[in-house]
């Protein structure tokens, strides 16, 4: 739900803050880019794609965080490749588009996202000149005239002024990373994705069940950089294990499985669910990542991986990538036992 004091019209937002009087600030040229626009307690605020991946939810290790109950801590993913944007549901069940249900597919400027009760608007607007993405708020004295949420975007201008720096919560982020250290993340996220999308298109194309839950494991294994990633079915009392695929990264698929609390946790929790590692802290490196497979709430089996000690510790961009793989096999998995 907006706050009481937060406008419902996004329209327009994309339109440059004025420079304060006497500020001396030079006018600088800025293109606009693909952004989201969403009302807050200060105004209206801006936040700039960046090309790739952008993680959304009410969870602060997001890069765009939404401090809303009706929000999921890992709710959605937002992808830029140049112009193009897509969406990703991740498993909250609670994301529309123009006010229709959604999984993902391709946006377009103008479209209204709906996560939860917040509501984020798909346009091009001008970043702050501190860098290449950012956020930034309008308030409603500096555009008085704004349009209501969900009318016709204004065509694309490149627009100039002064523009406010980025917002505490991005300094944040940013902040704490310096350039080797954001570098090699990158590097890693992109080959992680670039693994993902070809397990997408193996899932898809798989019609042996087994053959799949294999491919899943090793997917799990080469993504995450697991020691170990394992695929579960269940009985159809949607309880007890009935087949377990292990592919562990020294080649081997031996292995302990999934311990019964973690397969009793997951399935309760019908979401992407951290298992600490053996020291029990959740924000240590170690442990690992469980995600159940439901069909029309009947449970058909688990997924899971878990990293050694000496693993990197858990990012956002895991829980993501996790409920995306969860999402397919879960598709794939139910349209195989149906095919007997």
């Amino acid at each position: 739900m907006l706050p009481p004091s937060a406008p419902s019209d996004l329209s327009g937002a994309g339109d440059p803050a004025p420079a304060p009087v006497g500020s001396g600030t030079t006018s600088r040229l800025a293109v606009p880019v693909p952004s989201l626009i969403y009302p807050s307690s200060k105004g209206v605020t801006i936040h700039a794609l960046r090309e790739g991946s952008t993680t959304i939810g009410r969870a602060a290790d997001n890069d765009l965080a939404l401090s809303d109950k009706s929000v999921a801590e890992h709710h959605a993913v937002i992808v830029r490749e140049g112009d193009r944007i897509s969406l990703r549901d991740l498993l909250s069940g609670k994301t529309f588009v123009n006010e229709v249900a959604a999984k993902g597919g391709e946006l377009k400027p103008g479209d209204v996202l709906r996560l939860g009760e917040i509501r984020v608007r798909v346009a091009y607007a001008a970043p702050a000149l501190s860098g290449p993405t950012g956020t930034r708020r309008i308030t409603p004295s500096s555009n008085p005239a704004l349009p209501a949420l969900g009318s016709a975007p204004a065509p694309a201008r490149t627009p100039t002024g002064s523009y406010a720096p980025m917002s505490a919560e991005t300094r944040r982020i940013t902040a704490t990373e310096d350039g080797a250290a954001l570098r090699e993340r990158d590097a890693r996220r992109s080959k992680a994705l670039s693994r993902l999308h070809q397990l997408s298109d193996e899932v898809a194309v798989e019609d042996d069940l087994e053959k799949l839950l294999k491919r899943i494991a090793q997917g799990f294994v080469e993504i995450f950089d697991a020691d170990r990633g394992v695929c579960l079915l269940l009985e159809e009392d949607g309880r007890n294990p009935l087949l377990t695929v292990e592919k562990r990264k020294e080649g081997s698929e031996e292995g302990t499985g999934v311990a019964v609390e973690i397969i009793e946790k997951t399935l309760q929790a019908r979401a992407v669910v951290r298992i600490a590692g053996p020291g029990g802290d959740r924000r240590s490196p170690g442990g690992g990542l469980a995600a159940p497979l439901i069909s029309w709430s009947k449970a058909l089996g688990l997924l899971f991986f878990e990293r050694g000690e000496r693993g990197a510790p858990f990012e956002a961009d895991d829980v993501h990538m996790m409920a995306i793989i969860t999402n397919q096999v879960t598709l794939a998995v139910a349209r195989l036992l149906a095919s007997g």
